[in-house]
């Protein structure tokens, strides 16, 4: 092969190896927010990402940016109008995360999504319970991914959103009576692991 084509075809390989190996770059949206609308409603970005939400400059009316409970992200908003409101939040972690505006909670409603669906439950290992004084159960419990995790014993329930590895949610002022505890953990997408259950006695 004559020298300058050999040149040549290296120069082409070595470019074509930057473009597979170069990471993925951040992909940074941008949702209006008018009267009383979002726009767009439905949001795409990427672990690490930035959205921005900003109020058109005819938005008279007051907004916010609300996340709904019981997901493993929170953000939340003042309540803003006029072109010169603003509001950012860096998503973090996979999943759909629902939105409202609490002022207008049924015409103003979007979703972001972060990531894509890996359609694999959260597993949820190890659970415990440790009964102490004044009828108190701490239920202890492993992850294996971030989670919004739920506990029930009774009528006592608890919620709270982990990252993976070991953690612990408490229910309170329980009656002296026997109680089967239940533990399930929801990721980002909905998908639930299988529930754990453990038997324990409040004396």
């Amino acid at each position: 092969m004559v020298p300058a084509m050999r040149f040549g075809l290296a120069l082409i390989l070595s470019v074509a190896a930057l473009v597979v190996a170069a990471p993925a770059l951040a992909a940074d949206s941008t949702v209006g927010v008018g009267d009383d609308f979002y726009d767009p409603s439905e949001t795409s970005v990427n672990p690490g990402d930035t959205v921005t939400w900003d109020w058109a400059s005819d938005s008279s009316n007051d907004h916010t940016v609300t996340a709904h409970a019981r997901q493993i992200d929170r953000f939340k908003s003042k309540m803003m109008s006029g072109g010169s409101a603003s509001f950012k939040h860096t998503f973090k972690y996979a999943g759909k995360f629902r939105y409202f505006c609490q002022i207008h909670p049924e015409s103003m409603q979007a979703t972001v999504t972060v990531g894509t669906d890996d359609n694999v439950a959260p597993e949820l290992t190890k659970p415990k319970v440790k009964v102490s004084r004044h009828h108190t159960a701490k239920l202890s419990f492993t992850l294996s991914e971030r989670s919004l995790v739920t506990v029930k014993a009774g009528r006592k329930k608890a919620s709270k959103a982990f990252g993976p590895g070991k953690h612990s949610l408490k229910l309170k002022r329980l009656k002296a009576k026997r109680y089967k505890a239940t533990f399930t953990a929801k990721d980002g997408f909905g998908n639930k692991s299988k529930t754990a259950r453990k038997r324990f006695r409040v004396r």
